[in-house]
């Protein structure tokens, strides 16, 4: 047997020393107590895409506390050991808390013995991994007084945490199911708000609603995709599928909240030079999603540049969007606290966040958290804005739709009494007659005043009963009457053609009633308003309008019939119809082929809908036009 000479032995001892040294630099200790650490303070490392394992355990790695490197572009080798000074075996797992990361290869040796390699991240199928969970980790058992050593290569698109958490196994698989009942109360909640903003946009015809919704649905897919949930849902998308479905997702994360403040305070029309910026701003986060889909797939150096800049323009953007949520509170904007104090802590936490990317703040596992919350506030006090605002509109609609009400008293009240200086006019005038003949008799011809006197009183009489009667008619229509009463529907028609009597008369117009409801239950002054409205309107246009051909030419048509509890009022005439196209716009205010303000219609259809709880149709026939009115009954 050949004897090792002691020149021989000391060289063999200084090379399996120097492996040992480089294999198990210093070690992170276990003892009887630990439960979760850091190899933070004990990794190495080597920025390298061309090395090979024998490479890495020849030499010696760099060492840096900070082990999360943000925005950095290459392939990374890290090792680190632990060593077991306890008196027991330990089980523990070692992850990375970076869940988007795409590959990680982990070699490990056990006392200076390679072990076995394992595969881990994103670029992984899930049918060739064990691995279950979000998070790049390796369970494994350490034995009193062993020591294992793990060297890492990892890779990928953006971001780099070199860093690995050690953590007591069963501690890990609880504190991750806490963490992933937090992430789906999360996803639950920004499902819930996108699903209700969605119906609501249809609801209210407004795009305000429609960008929270798919800010909801960008956040869902950024947090679902970013915090690895996706991977665990296994839906057959590829780590390079991912990573476009992170970036793109937030880009439109920055760019609905633009869109949302633009519509929210109509800033098109009310602050042209903000609105300019946030453009501006528009337009740029629509361009940049092609060009970042287009660089991450087809893996261009460009998108190491492309990320790290756009997060910096992206901060910028969104401290804009803060002052400008600022202006508006300070313009005393309606709901724009809620909105400021959503997007200020946005602006916070992106600014946090970005700090931290850019290794100016320290990148915690926690920090990841903090984004996903601050969404929910966000698409909250958004909500709440437009609840505001809302709120303010419908107040306003309201108090609009109560002095237009009242308007519509008077209103009727000016046609009544215009109707009525009408039916004056000859009995006045038969009055001054009769009185200037009494005059004359008594100055000229005193012998036969006596017979003049008998003869003139009658008619003198008569013509105050007109007037009396008139006034009476008059009253009868504008009487207040607020709560629904049993009236009938014959004697309120007949009372508005009395005080219609002179331009019916005039216009030399039929009205006929087929009546089959003498008496309902209702608001008889509302009844008597779209009545005279309807008939008004139709006398107004037998003025200005003359059939052909037509012997019988003005005519209005009345039908009155109860249908399933249902009062159904069909109204014709033959005035030739309504000149405007859609007829359907003689309900809108101001709306009119006269010389007139236009609110008759519009004042009858919001009585009809509002206080009626009824609805009202309009079309054209041949000759003329055509109203269907139906209100419930009780």
């Amino acid at each position: 047997m050949e004897v090792i000479s002691s020149k021989n032995l000391k060289i063999l001892i200084i090379l399996i020393t120097l492996f040992q040294t480089t294999i198990f630099p210093e070690s992170l200790i276990i003892n009887d107590n630990f439960k979760e650490g850091s190899s933070e303070n004990y990794l190495q490392y080597v920025k390298d895409r061309n090395f090979e394992l024998d490479d890495v355990l020849k030499m010696k790695l760099a060492t840096q506390k900070e082990s999360f490197l943000g925005f950095q572009n290459g392939v990374f080798w890290t090792k680190f050991s632990i060593k077991n000074i306890s008196k027991e075996s330990k089980k523990f797992i070692i992850y990375n808390f970076l869940s988007e990361t795409d590959l990680i290869e982990i070699w490990i040796f056990r006392n200076g013995v390679f072990y076995k390699k394992e595969k881990t991240g994103l670029s992984v199928p899930r049918n060739k991994t064990t691995n279950f969970y979000r998070l790049s980790f390796v369970e494994f058992t350490i034995s009193p007084n062993e020591e294992i050593a793990f060297i890492s290569k990892i890779k990928n698109t953006f971001i780099y945490n070199l860093n690995w958490e050690i953590i007591d196994s069963s501690k890990f698989r609880i504190e991750e199911s806490y963490k992933k009942i937090i992430l789906g109360f999360i996803s639950g909640l920004v499902i819930l708000f996108a699903f209700a903003t969605f119906f609501l946009y249809f609801a209210y015809n407004d795009k305000t609603f429609l960008f929270i919704s798919l800010f909801s649905i960008s956040t869902l897919v950024f947090h679902l995709s970013f915090q690895g949930l996706i991977y665990i849902f296994d839906f057959g998308i590829s780590s390079k599928q991912l990573s476009i479905m992170i970036w793109a997702s937030a880009i439109l994360c920055n760019l609905f909240p633009l869109l949302y403040s633009y519509s929210f305070f109509n800033i098109g029309k009310k602050y042209k030079r903000i609105a300019l910026l946030l453009k501006i701003s528009i337009i740029y986060f629509i361009s940049i999603i092609p060009v970042t889909i287009y660089a991450i797939y087809y893996e261009l150096p460009i998108i190491y540049y492309l990320s790290k800049y756009s997060i910096f323009i992206s901060f910028l953007i969104m401290n804009f969007l803060f002052f400008t949520a600022i202006f508006m509170f300070l313009k005393k904007e309606i709901g724009s606290i809620y909105f400021l104090i959503g997007q200020g802590l946005v602006s916070i936490s992106f600014f946090f966040y970005n700090l931290a990317l850019f290794q100016l703040f320290p990148y915690t596992e926690n920090l990841q958290f903090l984004m996903p919350i601050v969404g929910i506030i966000f698409i909250f006090t958004t909500l709440y804005s437009q609840y505001v605002k809302l709120k303010y509109e419908f107040k306003t609609i309201r108090e609009k739709k109560d002095f237009l009400l009242q308007q519509s008293r008077f209103s009727a009240m000016g046609q009544a009494i215009g109707s009525i200086s009408h039916q004056w006019k000859e009995p006045l005038n038969t009055l001054s007659i009769s009185i200037s003949l009494l005059e004359v008799s008594f100055l000229y011809k005193r012998k036969d005043f006596k017979n003049y006197f008998q003869d003139e009183i009658p008619i003198l009489k008569n013509s105050l009963d007109l007037m009396n009667k008139t006034i009476d008619e008059f009253s009868t229509y504008y009487r207040g009457k607020d709560a629904p009463k049993n009236f009938s529907t014959t004697a309120t028609i007949n009372n508005i053609k009395s005080i219609l009597k002179t331009k019916i008369t005039t216009t030399n117009t039929e009205i006929f009633v087929e009546n089959r409801v003498e008496y309902i239950v209702s608001y008889e002054h509302i009844f008597s308003n779209i009545v005279l409205v309807l008939i008004s309107n139709s006398l107004d246009e037998f003025i200005n309008f003359k059939l052909d051909n037509i012997e019988n030419e003005n005519f209005i048509s009345i039908k009155i019939e109860k249908i399933e509890n249902n009062f159904v009022f069909h109204y014709k005439d033959s005035a030739g119809g309504i000149k405007l196209n859609p007829v359907e716009r003689v309900f809108e205010y101001f709306a009119t082929t006269k010389n007139t303000e236009g609110m008759g219609l519009p004042i009858a259809k919001m009585l009809i809908e509002d206080r009626l709880n009824g609805k009202i149709k309009v079309s054209n026939t041949d000759i003329g036009v055509y109203f269907y009115i139906k209100f419930p009954l009780n």
